[in-house]
């Protein structure tokens, strides 16, 4: 807890009981892995046990506004943002800051600053949840993505990246600053498109971006990295570290930056099993090759779906809808192959599936529950827990509390 704010918060806390619940403990003296699950109306905080991997009911407070569209948390925990409107049409869409317990249990918000036209979560694609919203890993400043004005004379629409610096102390924000901008195409029927921010390397000084256009042939990606002055936020030209295009089929490839590797996992084909991985070094050289090439033809450790890659780069897993499982797959860039593990586990909430920031806890979920699991990064062992589940998932956050 933050000096600071002590007086405020435990005020708030005090008043704040009566609509939420709490299971008070004594901040711990360990990192804490936190899930934040949030449905229609409520956030729910549970903390994770690192032994069983059961799901502890923490806290639980209502949502500010009616829609969320966007949740991120500070590296250290102590802060979480939520951004959050009015029903659809939205309107007096705005971020609020939330100082948090040991335990990551946010009281009553301490700001709350506008965001207007911020597009928010896109909620009938989990695995583009809260793409829109993002701390830095130093905390120092916290980007979203903004949704501008639409031109009817060329038919495009502003999109940009905004900048909001973030407060050591109590975590609040000041105003935002247009950071970058960019401006996309978009034709009714035609030209469907839009800006994400895919992530961060780990030291804050370069951010990843995405725009994606879905048109009736098919779909389009450009992926760019920026680097970002560690004083003062602002970012460099966008250079371009991957692309792809889709003509046959209009769903989109899989891209993640982890540990220096851009992981792209090519959409499969329904019904068939075919799935292909490239692993490329972040790079602004087009001809540059990739370091591992593996195709679900030729190779059972690329899988037959969709895959995801781990945060410590070194696994990939593979989660298969048909029949409710996941495999894990080693990447061994010494010999340029993605090597089965020999684990398989069930997964029967397989839309989605995220990490805890550390990498030692899966979290497989749909609309309804969230499936957890422990992750051995040694041995590629996994341990079954426990679940969450609720009558409407619209968001879940994996954070650490320290």
């Amino acid at each position: 807890m933050r000096h600071a704010v002590v007086l405020l918060f435990t005020l708030s806390c005090f008043a704040y009981t009566q609509d939420s619940t709490t299971n008070f403990k004594p901040a711990p003296s360990t990192r804490e892995q936190v899930l934040y699950v949030a449905d229609a109306s409520n956030l729910y905080t549970y903390n994770i046990d690192p032994q069983t991997f059961q799901p502890s009911l923490m806290g639980t407070i209502p949502l500010p506004k009616a829609q969320l569209n966007g949740l991120a948390a500070s590296s250290d925990g102590s802060f979480l943002y939520m951004m959050a409107s009015d029903p659809y049409p939205a309107t007096d869409n705005r971020i609020y800051v939330y100082d948090t317990t040991g335990y990551g249990v946010p009281g009553m918000p301490l700001q709350s600053v506008a965001a207007t036209n911020d597009p928010g979560s896109t909620l009938a694609n989990p695995s583009t949840w809260g793409s829109s919203m993002l701390v830095d890993p130093t905390g120092n400043f916290l980007f979203t993505v903004h949704m501008g004005a639409y031109s009817t004379r060329d038919q495009t629409q502003r999109w940009s990246i905004n900048r909001y610096e973030v407060n050591a102390v109590n975590g609040e924000l000041t105003q935002p600053v247009n950071a970058a901008t960019y401006v996309l195409p978009a034709q009714a029927g035609l030209n469907d498109c839009s800006l994400s921010i895919l992530g961060m390397n780990a030291n804050g000084t370069q951010i990843y971006d995405y725009e994606f256009c879905g048109t009736r042939e098919g779909s389009n990606g450009f992926y760019h990295e920026r680097t970002v002055d560690p004083q003062t936020g602002a970012l460099g030209a966008p250079e371009q570290i991957f692309a792809y295009s889709v003509d046959t089929f209009p769903l989109p490839d899989s891209v993640q930056v982890v540990k220096g590797l851009v992981f792209a996992f090519e959409y499969p084909v329904p019904d068939q099993a075919y799935n292909e991985l490239q692993i490329y070094p972040v790079t602004t050289n087009q001809n540059a090759k990739p370091r591992i090439t593996c195709n679900s033809t030729m190779l059972a450790a690329c899988g037959s779906d969709t895959g995801v890659a781990h945060p410590s780069a070194k696994y990939v897993f593979y989660s298969d809808a048909q029949n409710n499982t996941t495999e894990v797959a080693a990447v061994d860039l010494s010999s340029k192959q993605i090597i089965s593990t020999g684990t398989t586990f069930s997964t029967p909430t397989a839309n989605v599936l995220e990490f805890s920031p550390d990498g030692s806890v899966v979290y497989s979920w749909d609309g309804s529950t969230v499936s957890i699991f422990g992750f051995n990064a040694s041995t590629a062992a996994i341990t079954t827990g426990e679940s969450v589940t609720e009558s409407n998932i619209y968001a879940v956050l994996p954070a650490e509390r320290r």
